[in-house]
């Protein structure tokens, strides 16, 4: 949802430009951090394919332009508006392009752990229902940004059930995988205690994953029915791209101390 338009300037301005700030500050931070993450993977030597070799730069590449574009929207709102706050209260194209690339990384990001649950429960089913979900929130998202960036304001009131259906769409998705892989993690244990501390750590880094994937999911939506026409909901789904970022590096980099026999198994094949 865009913040505050002019025509109800007389709503309070904090509860637009205060979340804003922030969440940018935040996305930054992640950004940040992320990036650190990524050098970390390129300068060592994991032995991925190609296609999530190609995924990681994907996803890297996406994180720097929105951090820019995060640093863009930074100078919007504390130099460009700051002799007239009025503008501030308006949202730039900056302001919808974060939702589109976090778009750009959950789709392939989900789409990856997708497989990897495809590869542990060898269920077309399951697998078609989480890219089905997977693509339904990317495009809804998408959508739904796209059209503010061109048509402003003016449909606010008409897209937000979309906005929301996509953050639905995208917790169902997120807990539909976590519970999946951490049921097969527990079942693959074995009694050995190679396999087991490799599915107790696994097990562990999913739950780490998750958790804030997971809470930030509610929050927007919770943020944006409660108080839908201010930017507190901002500081929830500004950083979901840096999540799913985190969730692929974080995932990929115990996968290279396991012990070549438990690395047998589907899901720690890279």
């Amino acid at each position: 949802m865009p913040p505050v338009g002019l025509r109800e300037y007389n709503t309070d301005a904090t509860l637009v430009l205060g979340p804003a700030v922030i969440a940018i500050l935040l996305n930054v931070l992640l950004g940040g951090v992320c990036f650190l993450q990524v050098i970390h993977y390129f300068s060592g030597k994991f032995g991925d394919t190609w296609p999530v070799f190609a995924l990681v730069c994907w996803v890297a590449v996406i994180n720097v332009a929105d951090t820019v574009c995060a640093g863009n929207l930074m100078w919007y709102y504390t130099v460009d508006t700051y002799v007239d706050n009025t503008y501030a209260l308006l949202a730039p194209w900056q302001y919808h392009a974060t939702a589109i690339s976090s778009s750009m990384i959950s789709l392939p990001v989900q789409h990856f752990l997708a497989w990897r649950m495809y590869q542990f429960s060898q269920s077309k089913a399951l697998f078609a229902l989480v890219s089905a979900m997977s693509i339904t929130q990317g495009v809804l998202m998408i959508f739904v940004s796209a059209s503010f960036i061109e048509e402003g304001e003016s449909d606010a009131e008409r897209l937000m059930p979309i906005f929301v259906v996509s953050y639905v769409a995208a917790l169902a998705n997120e807990i539909l995988i976590t519970s999946n892989l951490l049921y097969h993690f527990y079942k693959h244990r074995t009694g050995m205690k190679n396999t087991d501390l490799v599915m107790s750590q696994l097990s562990r880094i999913v739950m780490e994953t998750a958790i804030p994937v997971t809470l930030c999911s509610i929050l927007a939506g919770v943020s944006v029915l409660a108080i839908p026409r201010s930017n507190v909901f901002l500081i929830f789904t500004m950083a979901m791209g840096r999540l799913y970022t985190n969730t692929l590096l974080t995932v990929r980099f115990p996968l290279c101390c396991i012990p070549a026999p438990t690395a047998q198994s589907n899901f720690l094949r890279p």
